[in-house]
């Protein structure tokens, strides 16, 4: 009977017999909070052994919940995709060194119970904007989007938006949570008229509304003076603009005007909404 002994050379030439796996550093996992479709990277951990081990893998699930792990059939790579199996489940990986002097093996960590995606965002909304100019391009304020926890679905009607400053887009895409959106539209080529666009994120919608200037306000009327003596001074009642986004031109051809406390003119110039007016005539 002959007895076959390995051996390796080192440096000088000494023939030295192998040292079995040994692991002085447990395997690690790159998300300790996994998500069901998410992929987990193992990470074999610091090992010695000579010749230098070869890792191979076993991912395990605690199925149920009390500790015990059990391997997950056919998750024998490196990395594993995560599935709706084992939601709720802890997860470990188990490494197991190879040299030619024996085997070794060490388990990482568990994870946090595998959590199912959530792409529905917390409610957000945008602030809507008056007194724009006529088919004027009009950004929104941006909006963070929070609540989930997968990437989830965003589109847009009436306009564009933009991800975290990046290019603008009309088609569908995703955004995760923490990006930041904003949206965009031409306002109308009308007067006092709003113009819609509607964001929606994983089903929850806002929108965001532009209303262009309107320099036509509502109607006025000043009451008249009867019995009135010639050539004398009249002053008339006040009236307060109202009703539009926007100064717009006053003016007078047989009187002068008076804009809150402001002196007498008859020269035209503006008013704005809210401002008290007064006239008056010999």
């Amino acid at each position: 009977m002959s007895i076959v002994r390995s051996f390796i050379k080192n440096t000088s030439g000494v023939r030295t017999p192998p040292v079995a796996p040994s692991n002085s550093s447990a395997p690690t996992i790159d998300d300790t909070t996994p998500i069901v479709g998410q992929t987990l990277t193992a990470s074999p951990g610091t090992w010695a052994g000579s010749p230098l081990p070869s890792f191979s893998y076993q991912w395990q699930a605690d199925t149920g919940g009390n500790g015990t792990f059990a391997n997950i059939s056919g998750a024998t790579a490196q990395t594993f995709v995560v599935t709706s199996d084992q939601s709720g489940d802890d997860i470990r990986v188990v490494v197991t060194a190879t040299n030619a002097a024996g085997s070794a093996s060490a388990n990482s960590a568990e994870t946090s119970a595998v959590a199912a995606q959530d792409t529905t965002p917390s409610a957000f909304s945008f602030t809507d904007v008056t007194a724009q100019e006529l088919s004027a391009l009009v950004e929104s304020d941006a909006i963070t989007v929070s609540g989930i926890n997968w990437p989830a679905a965003i589109s847009v009607t009436g306009g564009e938006y933009q991800r975290n400053g990046g290019a603008w887009a009309a088609s569908p895409g995703t955004v995760a949570n923490g990006d930041t959106v904003k949206v965009r539209q031409t306002t109308s080529g009308s007067q006092g008229t709003n113009t819609d666009t509607v964001l929606t994120i994983g089903g929850v919608s806002d929108t965001f509304r532009s209303t262009t200037k309107d320099t036509v306000p509502a109607a006025f009327s000043f009451t008249d003076a009867t019995n009135a003596t010639r050539s004398t001074v009249y002053e008339s009642d006040a009236i307060t603009v109202s009703v539009f986004f926007a100064d717009t031109a006053i003016s007078d051809i047989y009187g002068v005007s008076q804009l809150g406390a402001v002196a007498l003119t008859s020269t035209p110039g503006t008013v704005a909404n809210g401002h008290s007016v007064k006239v008056r005539g010999t």
